[in-house]
């Protein structure tokens, strides 16, 4: 007959060996779960039709990065209008640190506009040229993500209002510069309009290309949008830009 001690340390060596196991198994697990997801995205698409992150309407859980090369026909632009964009991570109009949904104008890594917020539905954004690029990223293994685009094309308007940039802001207020190639004598008015919270609050007309817009709130975000009234149409709106004011007023 065993002693009990020895019957004892091969039970105490089998658990410790099941339990070893036991561990593998589950770290590959977790591992595999939170792997980048399988799911094929991005490419090359034509500028029709609508275009959504993977599985959609379902969302993303694990991390995902995505790259679509959008083209329009010769002597056209690319319109790129959000249907719906749902980031349950934590996102700001301005804080896009976990994932993005962004353009880009030329075939490089460069974002020429970032989104990751739900205000951004209904953005339309339009390319200086015939192609985009769309950026699609997911950082975080928690949170979920899910967009809709609808995308079109029409023939190069040198109405439509562009190069929209901030020029100088502050606390209460933020200078805007642009341009309409069509328009080289400044005879034609363009039309401003300020967004806040998604909701249109103040509209400006000017027939020069410069604006300064005051009365605005410290810290807080805007966007901006301008058209043209071009031979007697107006156009369609420039691509929105995001405008962020100062937090404090500057001494004087």
């Amino acid at each position: 007959m065993k002693p009990k001690g020895h019957r004892d340390s091969r039970f105490h060596g089998s658990m410790q060996g099941f339990l070893r196991l036991l561990l593998i198994q589950i770290t590959v697990f977790f591992a595999s779960s939170c792997a980048l997801s399988p799911v094929p995205c991005g490419g090359e698409v034509q500028a029709e039709g609508s275009l959504a992150s993977p599985g959609y309407p379902q969302s993303i859980y694990s991390s995902i990065d995505c790259v679509w090369d959008i083209e329009a026909p010769a002597g056209h632009v690319v319109l790129l209008t959000v249907v719906e964009l749902h980031y349950d991570i934590y996102t700001t109009p301005t804080d896009c640190r976990w994932g993005w949904l962004a353009v880009g104008f030329k075939k490089t890594s460069q974002r020429n506009v970032t989104m990751c917020h739900y205000l951004d539905a209904g953005r339309t954004i339009i390319s200086p040229s015939n192609t985009m690029r769309l950026f699609y990223k997911k950082m975080s293994y928690y949170g979920t993500s899910s967009f809709n685009v609808t995308l079109s094309s029409r023939i190069f308007d040198t109405c439509i209002p562009r190069d929209l940039k901030i020029t100088s802001f502050n606390s209460t207020s933020a200078t805007l510069t642009w341009i309409v190639l069509k328009d080289k004598n400044n005879m034609f008015s363009s039309f401003v309009s300020l967004f806040s919270s998604g909701n249109k609050t103040q509209n400006y007309t000017t027939t020069n290309k410069e604006l300064t817009i005051t009365g605005l709130s410290p810290g807080s975000n805007y966007s901006v949008s301008i058209s043209s009234m071009c031979d007697g149409t107006e156009s369609i709106a420039s691509t929105a830009i995001a405008v962020q004011t100062s937090m404090y007023k500057t001494s004087t």
